[in-house]
């Protein structure tokens, strides 16, 4: 089975999620190519500097940071000393990308901290589908930073695996995993605690799917609870600092 990993230039993640994109290929054979999606541009860089400007310091350096660091391309050096294609493209959904994509027969793909909505075309490439690292708990909290916005309320924060489809964070769910409790306040902290339970989740679900050749039946992503999140603004720092989040 060939699994394509794809996830971006510029992340959230401390060390800019390289122990989970290296440590995923280092752990499991089946990763056969990584794609980064290009999103090392002004807005990003902006969107970090005002993150650190106007009440979220710690996050706003690691995105930075993260933005500094990706042009080093520490990720994709250690997926090309093993002798695996690496590419990159602004947009996933480009013909460009879907040529490449196409022409090295990937089985699966799995996204990681991207937040493309991938095109039909997209979808039907792979032969075992796609799958998405989702940073929040399913079925009912969607969209993006769930688990911060669950933090904020004191409530179970966490990730999901489940099968992509043309709408947002739907598809059938593969596993949900806790990390905390609601209690953590430090942003960057609970970051800190999600690397080893993800790479232990994927590395479970590779094995599961090279043994069954096709997707687990998983379970319905359903709920009459359903919340739709989004990254805060600059206007929303004040109220996650009221909650008592530390960012």
């Amino acid at each position: 089975m060939k699994i394509l990993v794809v996830t971006s230039k510029v992340t959230f993640m401390p060390r800019n999620y390289s122990d989970l994109i290296v440590g995923l290929m280092a752990q499991c054979p089946q990763i056969q190519g990584l794609v980064i999606h290009d999103n090392a541009d002004l807005k990003t860089f902006m969107k970090g500097l005002g993150l650190f400007i106007f009440g979220a310091p710690r996050i706003g350096t690691l995105l930075l940071k993260n933005f500094i660091s990706s042009f080093f391309g520490g990720r994709e050096a250690a997926y090309r000393a093993q002798s695996l294609p690496v590419n990159q493209f602004q947009n996933l959904n480009s013909d460009e990308a879907l040529s490449w994509i196409r022409s090295h027969d990937f089985d699966l793909i799995l996204n990681l901290r991207t937040r493309c909505i991938y095109s039909k075309q997209l979808l039907s490439i792979p032969k075992i589908g796609c799958v998405n690292l989702h940073h929040g708990l399913l079925p009912d909290d969607r969209g993006t930073l769930c688990d911060l916005w669950a933090l904020s309320e004191g409530r179970y924060a966490g990730f999901s695996l489940h099968e992509m489809t043309s709408k947002l964070d739907d598809g059938r769910i593969f596993d949900v995993q806790t990390v905390d409790s609601g209690n953590e306040k430090n942003f960057y902290q609970y970051l800190l605690k999600t690397k080893d339970l993800e790479l232990k989740s994927l590395e479970d679900f590779i094995h599961i799917v090279s043994e069954l050749g096709h997707l687990p039946d998983g379970q319905d992503n359903t709920s009459n609870s359903i919340k739709y999140f989004k990254s805060p603004k600059i206007k929303d720092l004040r109220y996650l600092r009221q909650r008592g989040m530390s960012l």
